[in-house]
C-alpha cells in the first residue's frame, strides 16, 4: 500500500534503478562495443604484406624523411610524388627506396659517431647495414627481371618503363651517395637508353615522361659534378639533355 495515495502498489519490491541497468548492460551488450571487438584491424598497407618489419620500418622512414632530404630545399614532383605512387604498385621500386633509405640511415649513425674512422670495427651494425643495403638492391634488379620474363603487353607498356626508370634513378642515387662512379655511369647509360626509345613513342601519352627526363639530366649534372676528372675521361660522355 502507497502511503501517499492509497493506492496499491505495482511492485513486489521498491525497483532499483541501478540494478536494472546494470542486468541490461549484461544481457544486451552495446552494437558499438561488439563491432569493434569483431571486426578485424587493417595492419599494414596492402603493398607490404611481402616485406618484413625492418622492410617496412625502412619503407616508412624514406617516405617521411629520405625521400624529403634527396629534394633539398627545391620541389621536386619525382621524389615529392611519382616515386610514392609508383612505389605503391611495383616491388622493385619499394626495394630500391629500402636499399637508399638503409643507406641514409647508415650515414645519420655515422655522422653522430664521434669516432666515424673506426666505426666499422668498432660497430658491427655498420656492416649489416651495408649487407641489408646490397640485398634490397639485388631484390629490386629480381624483381625487374621477373617482369621482364614474364613478357606480353606489360614487358612493352608503359608502366613497365616507367617502373625500370623510377628504380634507375633510386639506384644511381644510392651509388652517388656511396661515391660509385662506375655504379653511377652504367646505371645512367642503362636508363638512358631506355629514356630515349621511350621518348620516340612520345613516353605512350604518360605524363611522368618529362619529370624523368628532368631527374636524369639532374643526376647527369650530379655525376659531371662529384666524379674525379680520370673517370671523366676514361667514361663515354653521356649527351647532356
Amino acid at each position: 500500500m502507497c502511503t501517499n495515495t492509497g493506492r496499491v502498489c505495482e511492485y513486489i519490491e521498491t525497483p532499483d534503478r541501478r540494478r536494472r541497468a546494470m542486468r541490461e548492460i549484461h544481457v544486451t551488450p552495446a552494437p558499438n562495443f561488439v563491432a569493434r571487438r569483431l571486426l578485424p584491424r587493417r595492419l599494414v598497407d596492402p603493398s607490404q604484406i611481402d616485406l618484413s618489419p625492418i622492410e617496412r620500418r625502412y619503407l616508412d622512414l624514406f617516405r617521411v624523411h629520405t625521400s624529403k632530404k634527396c629534394t633539398g630545399s627545391i620541389a621536386d614532383d619525382f621524389w615529392q610524388r611519382l616515386v610514392h605512387q609508383v612505389a605503391e604498385e611495383e616491388p622493385a621500386v619499394r626495394h630500391a627506396a629500402i636499399a637508399i633509405s638503409s643507406m641514409h640511415w647508415q650515414f645519420l649513425q655515422e655522422a653522430e659517431s664521434t669516432n666515424s674512422k673506426s666505426l666499422s670495427r668498432a660497430n658491427p651494425s655498420a656492416n649489416k647495414s651495408s649487407s641489408f643495403t646490397l640485398a634490397q638492391c639485388t631484390k629490386a634488379l629480381v624483381s625487374l627481371r621477373q617482369r621482364l620474363t614474364i613478357g606480353g603487353a606489360y614487358a612493352s607498356s608503359s608502366a613497365h618503363r616507367e617502373a625500370m626508370l623510377v628504380t634507375c634513378i633510386i639506384l644511381v642515387s644510392l651509388s652517388l651517395f656511396q661515391g660509385d662512379v662506375k655504379a653511377v655511369t652504367s646505371h645512367l647509360r642503362s636508363g638512358y637508353s631506355v629514356l630515349m626509345e621511350w621518348q620516340r613513342v612520345n613516353f605512350d601519352g604518360n605524363t611522368s615522361g618529362m619529370v624523368l627526363m628532368r631527374a636524369f639530366s639532374d643526376l647527369q649534372l650530379h655525376r659531371i659534378t662529384f666524379s674525379l676528372p680520370q673517370h671523366d675521361v676514361e667514361a663515354d660522355e653521356l649527351p647532356l639533355w
